[in-house]
């Protein structure tokens, strides 16, 4: 079973029925939906955001993560996300994300 079948936000939003998102999701994220709810199409397995794909509650770290891979701060991160993928609070979880901040002897020039 994929990662959107199991989440029960994105099931809810993909078929219409809010009220159906477990009692567990916050208000604030059944809201970053509600927000964007006219950009907002599906298919019978995936939520898009325009051109971009929704990305399950499961899955958004690790996307955060592997979009960093390259190491390219936080406004390049962001960026690139916002190519290809769409969930609520994307910016925000990427601000937060400590692997950005972490700083090692090699990132730092020695003049």
């Amino acid at each position: 079973m994929s990662a959107t079948a199991k989440d029960s936000m994105l099931q809810a939003v993909m078929s219409g029925c809010w009220h159906k998102a477990s009692p567990h999701i916050s208000l604030s994220e059944v809201s970053g939906y509600g927000q964007v709810k006219e950009q907002l199409t599906c298919t019978d397995t995936v939520l898009l955001k325009s051109d971009r794909m929704g990305i399950p509650a499961t899955l958004q770290e690790r996307i955060v993560d592997i979009a960093h891979e390259g190491h390219m701060g936080i406004v390049k991160t962001k960026a690139l996300l916002r190519e290809k993928v769409w969930f609520p609070c994307m910016d925000k979880m990427v601000e937060m994300n400590p692997s950005l901040y972490k700083r090692t002897a090699s990132d730092v020039s020695i003049t």
